[in-house]
């Protein structure tokens, strides 16, 4: 499954495209034709709506995406695709707009190839979709049918979104790079709500390289967002100049004592590679004992939050939803209003808080997932993912490890909020040296 897109990065792409306009298109409808079956990561499939994208293409003064094609996550506004948000309720439920980061892909001459698969209101149901690598083993849940879209071949990059672990889980499970970037950085507009302080839009991507090139694409910037423009903006050509002494914090968080051994030792033993090259250092890093009550928290605005987003399906069409997502809502009407304001409270805290334990460091090492994929409706281990969304981290998973049975997970990389940039720096440093590789295939370690 060493796709043509997992050796190539969007650069090399668009040299390709400019000398074969359709030659990207028919590699990732190849792909298609031979992986979907056993896949089944794409809500459906129309080489007419594809078309309709296709003919507008020239008249795009960016052509920074042109002809790259791309998967979109069942919960974005596109214009010509249904939007069903996996459920049964939203069939053949078609918006009047694009969202906002898909409109940026499409100015910039991308074009969409399919909707791909999400659990029900992209929550924790497990969908269709199967693993790139075993049948039988899960790709994740929310995110899960563009991680194992990308992970097949059927496009270079697909957006996604991470509430919990949905966009460092699949993309663990299925050998590909995930980025979720630090909260708000790309905007949400036009994107299933499901909880408003945690909702985060990411990507994947099946070559290295193109993180920073998409982020600089999809995120928002200038003087029209001040936050932004502040901790960003302001900084990046600071950023662009550093070229060795990359400070780098290993956590472990409390995740760790339920991981596999393989996962813990493939860990230790990356963090004491880099520690040993000239350009790194690593501190091991102890977090506070309230961290230890993040998953609690988390769990309980996310809860109290679906029984308010999703308040109408559940009085009225009960029958359709799944059995977990109702009992989520159910969790979520128990949770009182003071309970709720005293979680939020707690979430301003540990963002505060983790800004302040990770402001000397580049990037922060911890695990993606705490094994490789588990059997399906086996329920995954908790891991440290859901913890950065909460603290409103960037969080990059590097597809890099193979448990003893040759299934991947990854590494996460993570940095304190707004510090994506220079994690994205010491991403780049670690290809100078040779530490990791663009191409998922050529880690494997």
């Amino acid at each position: 499954m060493n796709s043509f897109f997992h050796k190539n990065s969007i650069k090399k792409l668009l040299e390709i495209s400019n000398t074969n306009k359709d030659y990207l298109l028919n590699i990732s409808y190849s792909n298609y034709m031979k992986y979907e079956n056993k896949i089944q990561s794409l809500v459906k499939f129309d080489y007419k709506t594809i078309d309709l994208f296709t003919k507008k293409l020239e008249i795009n003064n960016d052509k920074r995406l042109f002809n790259i094609p791309f998967g979109i996550k069942d919960i974005f506004n596109v214009i010509n695709f249904s939007n069903e948000k996996g459920s049964v309720i939203y069939k053949n439920f078609y918006p009047g707009n694009n969202a906002r980061v898909v409109d940026k892909l499409l100015d910039c001459g991308s074009i969409p190839f399919a909707k791909t698969v999400t659990s029900e209101f992209a929550v924790h149901e497990l969908n269709k979709t199967t693993n790139p690598y075993d049948q039988k083993k899960t790709p994740g849940t929310s995110s899960s049918g563009s991680a194992a879209s990308v992970a097949s071949g059927y496009f270079p990059f697909a957006l996604g979104t991470q509430t919990a672990g949905s966009i460092i889980r699949p993309s663990s499970y299925c050998n590909i790079w995930g980025f979720k970037p630090s909260f708000g950085l790309i905007p949400r507009t036009g994107v299933l709500k499901t909880t408003d302080t945690l909702d985060s839009i990411g990507f994947f991507s099946s070559n290295g390289e193109n993180i920073k090139y998409l982020l600089d694409i999809m995120r928002v910037a200038g003087k029209n967002y001040p936050y932004v423009h502040k901790n960003i903006d302001n900084k990046i050509s600071e950023i662009d100049s550093k070229k060795s002494n990359f400070r780098i914090g290993f956590v472990k968080t409390h995740t760790w004592e339920s991981a596999k051994k393989y996962v813990k030792d493939s860990i230790s033993n990356f963090v004491n590679r880099i520690d040993n090259n000239k350009n790194f250092s690593v501190d091991e890093i102890i977090l506070p004992n309230n961290y230890d009550m993040i998953h609690k928290n988390h769990s309980n605005i996310y809860n109290k939050s679906l029984s308010y987003y999703f308040k109408n399906e559940f009085k009225n069409r009960e029958k359709l939803l799944s059995n977990k997502i109702t009992e989520m809502i159910e969790r979520g009407n128990l949770i009182s209003n003071l309970d709720f304001k005293k979680s939020l409270l707690f979430q301003n805290k540990i963002i505060l808080n983790t800004n302040k334990i990770f402001k000397n460091y580049d990037a922060i090492i911890s695990i993606s997932t705490s094994e490789s994929a588990p059997y399906r409706n086996i329920e995954a281990l908790d891991d440290p993912s859901l913890m950065w969304t909460f603290a409103h981290m960037p969080a990059l998973n590097i597809p890099l490890f193979r448990c003893p049975e040759g299934m991947p997970y990854g590494l996460q990389l993570t940095a304190k909020k707004w510090n994506d940039y220079q994690l994205l720096k010491t991403l780049e440093a670690l290809f100078k040296e040779n530490i990791i590789f663009s191409n998922p295939y050529d880690n494997s370690h």
